[in-house]
């Protein structure tokens, strides 16, 4: 029985990465900002072929207000340029940005 639970954890790690893959692969093409909250999208961005401007949201405090007042500090504070070019984590303290560089495989603290 162990082994058809791992089978099946080990599919749906396939399923999850194959939809991060597409989103990354679709932000870029459409030219668009993604906001999530799943930390897989950390490990792509290290890739340049999974480079697209990405948010993490990794707030203590879920409720709505408070995911609105700390975009809106982030959106009032950074260009669309930076945020298009770099992953960014934001958090209840702080938002930090990690620019992709042209040609690297992975990205560097600003």
């Amino acid at each position: 029985m162990p082994l058809i639970s791992h089978k099946q954890s080990y599919m749906k790690f396939i399923a999850d990465v194959n939809v991060a893959q597409v989103v990354i692969k679709l932000a870029s093409k459409e030219s668009r900002i993604i906001l999530t909250h799943d930390r897989d999208f950390l490990g792509f961005s290290k890739f340049p072929k999974y480079q697209a401007g990405i948010i993490v949201i990794r707030l203590s405090n879920q409720k709505t207000l408070n995911h609105l007042k700390k975009l809106k500090q982030l959106l009032e504070k950074d260009t669309e340029e930076v945020l298009m070019s770099s992953l960014t984590i934001l958090t209840e303290d702080s938002i930090e940005h990690y620019p992709y560089k042209a040609r690297s495989s992975g990205y560097v603290k600003e």
